[in-house]
């Protein structure tokens, strides 16, 4: 596969509905320039596929956007802001209490390019508090 990408967030500890700054590098190892079609923000369950509260902003991709990344290990940069939420209030023997305290997220995106490929960068963890 010619397209990879390196995905990192800022910052890992977060309180509930704080913003996380994700930041994805797109590299293209193959010979010819390839553009980045689609970019989907995705914030998981770790170890799995089941999307959790949040919301995630898009990455610019609209027309007029840069979006060609050069061959020969060229790099292209794409950023973007995601809020997740931490579990729901439970009503416990003194009143409504978090349940539990803080969730750790998987904060991930799918990348699609013209040349075909589909590809996601590894996972990172997102702990956030309530």
């Amino acid at each position: 596969m010619a397209m990879s990408a390196t995905l990192a967030i800022s910052p890992s500890t977060v309180l509930s509905q704080q913003q996380i700054n994700c930041t994805l590098t797109v590299t293209n190892s193959g010979t010819a320039t390839v553009n980045v079609t689609s970019i989907v923000p995705q914030i998981l369950t770790p170890g799995t596929t089941t999307p959790v509260p949040g919301y995630s902003g898009m990455p610019f991709l609209s027309p007029g956007a840069a979006t060609s990344v050069p061959p020969s290990n060229g790099t292209r940069v794409f950023t973007w802001n995601d809020v997740a939420y931490s579990s729901p209030m439970r009503l416990g023997g003194n009143g409504f209490a978090w349940d539990p305290s803080s969730n750790s997220y998987s904060i991930t995106c799918i990348v699609t390019s013209d040349d075909g490929s589909v590809f996601s960068p590894t996972a990172q963890t997102v702990t956030v508090s309530n």
